[in-house]
């Protein structure tokens, strides 16, 4: 009755706004021809796969399932869903899915949540990072000026000096850069707070960071080494810092009730 009935409501929507995306999130493990085919008749854009948390639970990921789908849908576009994490980043690339969903992975990290207190408690947040891993650090200080945060980036000339009562976020995946561990003992010489991003929690920066955390990747140094990526150099580690930014956008935003209004409202306007 939910198949034959609640997707005619996949059709209202679809009359309604005939440009929106459609993505109809449905349990076809019995019937599924007869499922993917009513909720493509009734307008849905992807057919994709989700691992539920029981079978995360026994380690099964979405993967294996949606290269079958991958190979064998050639007419419509494809998600994934289910168990989809940071740690995984390599995989959901060569995965390579028109959609991906990231729920649990957001959500029920630790690290975002946590350190969303030290945001709400710290009067300016200032980011360093060099090279690739500084331009993620950038987007992210864009989204905390949209949540009402008030954030610099480290070596532009409207920078102010840091205090005691702020924080300054560093990405660094080796966690030897000289300049960034330099900047970082000067916050630290003045008493403020410091969030390390590394793949390294034994390095120089790690010494004096009063929060880190260990993202996936490798840093540039390890040429050849595909233990951590196949990718060239600090690639998986950079794209790493860019998707941890939005996780923890995503965490300040439910701490605090911020709305997408509210970060519309202070994009810039000068463009």
């Amino acid at each position: 009755m939910v198949i034959n009935f609640g997707l005619e409501g996949l059709a209202k929507i679809r009359k309604q706004f005939p440009d929106i995306t459609l993505l109809a999130d449905l349990k076809i493990m019995d019937v599924a021809a007869y499922e993917v085919n009513q909720a493509v008749k009734y307008g849905a854009d992807y057919i994709g796969t989700h691992t539920g948390y029981d079978l995360q639970a026994k380690g099964e990921t979405p993967f294996e399932i949606f290269a079958l789908i991958k190979e064998n849908v050639k007419n419509t576009k494809t998600a994934i869903a289910g168990g989809i994490k940071l740690a995984n980043l390599e995989e959901v690339k060569q995965a390579d899915p028109d959609l991906l969903i990231v729920g649990g992975g957001i959500s029920t990290t630790d690290d975002p949540t946590k350190v969303a207190e030290e945001f709400k408690a710290a009067k300016h947040v200032f980011v360093y990072g060099g090279g690739r891993s500084g331009l993620g650090l950038k987007g992210f200080a864009m989204r905390l000026v949209q949540m009402g945060k008030t954030a610099y980036v480290v070596g532009e000339t409207t920078t102010p000096a840091i205090t005691n009562a702020d924080l300054l976020i560093v990405a660094s995946a080796s966690g030897t850069t000289q300049g960034t561990v330099n900047i970082a003992k000067e916050a630290q010489r003045v008493g403020a707070k410091i969030w390390l991003w590394s793949t390294n929690d034994e390095s120089p920066l790690a010494q004096i960071a009063n929060q880190i955390s260990i993202l996936p990747g490798k840093s540039k140094n390890m040429v050849n080494d595909q233990r951590s990526s196949k990718q060239p150099m600090g690639s998986l580690f950079e794209q790493s810092v860019w998707l941890f930014g939005d996780a923890v956008t995503l965490a300040y935003m439910q701490a605090n009730g911020i709305t997408e209004q509210f970060m519309k409202d202070r994009h810039a306007n000068l463009e």
